[in-house]
């Protein structure tokens, strides 16, 4: 047994203190405010889960093990907090015009693997989602297969689970600065801690490359609008009609949640290289946002031009320069664990996050952490995630 402290208490953090708790660790958690923080990366009304990601099978993988401990931890914090709902690509042209290379690749590798999804064109497309008969859509890709998280209501579960647990929270209680001093790491907090442990994890998301300098060349911060919208008939846009879904995204960016009672809205978001941003840069969406929401709208979903905004939010992705998680002990100090690079996948997968964390404090071995090891990025590298539209 080992005694670990956890730096943040986001989904990374927090599936980390489950996956450690679990396997007999002693645990302790700080983050710099509440949990869930207003702030952090990991608040928001939804996140979407989809084993959908082009050649890349072994996020679909990943993904399709955190589905089913998503649905464990709904039985196990009895919440409903994954909701499969079906993922469903939309398309504005077909699956082979060359145009659709994200779309035609995820069908082609997620066929390969076993998954049955259901090509629709035509008036199949129409009768199986007349929602979209008048859309700018003519063509989609449904597996029933994943859906979204209640992504704040996930949080708040996992916390009150952990605290009944026995693992300790100290916070706000933010860390100012990590430090070497005489070859030692030093953590300076506001409000210093007394105990001394065996292993450190830097949870920090967005703050990551700012703790870490030697991160600061390899990540960047970026921010992606997100939209809540009240229709005139919220029903004719509930789950059974309208599935979690992705609009052309390559080409548009955009992707979107069928509406949701809790919330009182239906969600559409922004997934692209985004604008880059320090975390504690004012995160207000603004007019140019909002015009290209209108223009989606006018262009694919003509149905809710007349639907109310009622909610606004920037989500803030800790990219990597390759598009991959960073899960690694840090090179200089091995009981030092960086668990970030979340990208704009890691909440799908948070999940299998503390397991494949775990499986690096225990030094076992897991094939998927060759992907996710401390590496050399610069300038040059590209992303390799084939679902993100580039602006």
């Amino acid at each position: 047994m080992k005694n670990i402290l956890i730096i943040g208490g986001g989904i990374f953090g927090l599936s980390s203190a489950y996956a450690l708790t679990e396997r007999g660790h002693k645990v302790v958690v700080v983050d710099q405010g509440t949990i869930p923080h207003p702030l952090a990366s990991s608040t928001d009304i939804s996140k979407a889960v989809r084993l959908e990601y082009g050649q890349d099978v072994l996020y679909s993988k990943l993904t399709y093990k955190s589905i089913s401990k998503w649905k464990t931890w709904n039985e196990v914090f009895d919440k409903n907090n994954y909701v499969e709902t079906g993922y469903l690509m939309l398309l504005n042209g077909t699956l082979n015009d060359g145009l659709h290379t994200f779309e035609a690749s995820s069908k082609k590798s997620l066929s390969h693997l076993g998954f049955e999804l259901n090509h629709l064109v035509d008036e199949a497309f129409e009768e199986a989602f007349p929602i979209l008969k008048d859309s700018g859509f003519n063509e989609a890709v449904f597996n029933p297969l994943g859906g979204y998280v209640k992504a704040q209501s996930a949080v708040q579960s996992l916390y009150t689970h952990l605290k009944f647990r026995g693992v300790e929270f100290i916070l706000n209680n933010p860390l100012l600065s990590l430090s070497e001093k005489e070859g030692d790491l030093a953590f300076h907090f506001k409000k210093e801690l007394t105990k001394s442990f065996d292993a450190y994890v830097l949870a920090c998301g967005s703050m990551t490359p700012h703790l870490v300098p030697s991160l600061s060349s390899c990540m960047r911060i970026t921010s992606h609008a997100i939209f809540g919208l009240l229709p005139k008939d919220p029903s004719a846009y509930s789950a059974a009609n309208l599935p979690v879904f992705s609009a052309d995204i390559t080409n548009t960016g955009w992707y979107g949640f069928p509406f949701s009672k809790s919330n009182d809205c239906l969600k559409i978001a922004m997934h692209s290289n985004g604008k880059e941003i320090h975390p504690d840069d004012e995160r207000k969406i603004n007019p140019t946002d909002i015009s290209a929401l209108e223009q989606f709208l006018q262009n694919y979903f003509p149905s809710l031009l007349d639907a109310r905004l009622v909610y606004t939010h920037r989500c803030l992705y800790t990219d990597t320069l390759d598009g991959h998680f960073w899960i690694d002990a840090h090179p200089k100090h091995p009981n030092l664990y960086i668990c970030s690079g979340g990208s704009g996948h890691g909440f799908k997968m948070a999940p299998m996050i503390g397991d494949l964390l775990a499986d690096l404090v225990e030094d076992k071995t897991n094939n998927y952490l060759d992907r996710f090891k401390w590496r050399q990025l610069n300038y040059l590298t590209e992303s390799e995630e084939e679902a993100r539209h580039k602006i």
